[in-house]
């Protein structure tokens, strides 16, 4: 897990946080559809996305990240 993370902040640049939830899905191997990925890349509110990134840490598809529990 340290060498994935050590990706997220290559030469001490910070990452966008749906650009995190898209790289943890990525690797996780979770398949996304174009509109999972506009709807994470588009969305405004910047607090939804550490809710996505916690579900995304143990999600099998977006479904689950998308859906509270």
């Amino acid at each position: 897990m340290a060498e994935a993370l050590a990706e997220l902040l290559p030469e001490g640049r910070e990452r966008s946080r749906t650009e995190v939830v898209l790289f943890v899905l990525e690797r996780r191997g979770v398949e996304l559809s174009d509109a999972a990925r506009e709807r994470i890349t588009g969305c405004e509110d910047p607090w939804l996305p550490v809710r996505w990134l916690r579900r995304a840490l143990t999600a099998t598809s977006t479904e689950d990240v998308f859906t509270e529990a």
